[in-house]
């Protein structure tokens, strides 16, 4: 957290137009639908990679919504399985993703695409394809690349240097999700993230 609120104050530079970038971010989810038993409330949590073309840019990522309720967790929360009657949810996807600058270091965008997604515990055994959308807004800027390595290091002027950017996503993804023998499942999912990313554009 310390990192991403240096991050967000050296701020200094204007993005380029193109480049490729790797991001991060966790947050909370909300469940609605027939699956909404089994997922409920969960910890987002989103890893993908992108390449930007001017305003638009292609984002794969991998995101797991991990249930709040589990068994032989570290702190509640960490490793452990789902408890019973719960369940983890993991997906895969890809975004088209537009962003419109507000200013030299902050923008909003949009975005969305298919996904494909499989459960665990109260879900083991079904999976399927879903289509979601999200939007956002970021601070970008140019930051000292060890900052990463040790969060006092943002501050200095000097050392190579990578766009960084601090951004708030807002996202719905809806799936249907299926298994032999059992009756389908909707699930509608809410999520709300905090995040970070780095590289040679975002």
């Amino acid at each position: 957290m310390i990192r991403l609120v240096i991050l967000a104050m050296c701020a200094t530079a204007t993005a380029h137009a193109d480049g490729y970038y790797f991001d991060e971010s966790f947050g909370l989810s909300t469940t609605r639908g027939s699956a909404r038993s089994a997922l409920d409330s969960s910890l987002h949590l989103k890893l993908g990679v992108g390449m930007r073309i001017g305003a638009v840019s292609i984002e794969p990522w991998v995101s797991s919504d991990l249930s709040w309720d589990r068994d032989d967790a570290t702190f509640g929360v960490f490793a452990g399985t789902p408890a019973p009657g719960h369940a983890d949810l993991v997906a895969v996807g890809i975004d088209a993703k537009y962003t419109a600058p507000l200013s030299h270091h902050l923008g909003i965008y949009v975005r969305g695409g298919p996904r494909f997604a499989s459960g665990s515990t109260a879900l083991d055994g079904y999976y399927g394809s879903g289509i979601g959308v999200g939007t956002g807004i970021e601070l970008v800027g140019q930051v000292n690349a060890f900052g990463y390595l040790w969060a006092p290091l943002f501050l200095l002027k000097r050392g190579p240097k990578v766009h960084g950017a601090l951004f708030l996503d807002q996202g719905l993804d809806l799936y249907r999700l299926q298994a032999a023998h059992a009756p389908s499942l909707g699930a509608a999912i809410a999520s709300t993230s905090i995040g970070f990313s780095i590289g040679t554009d975002f």
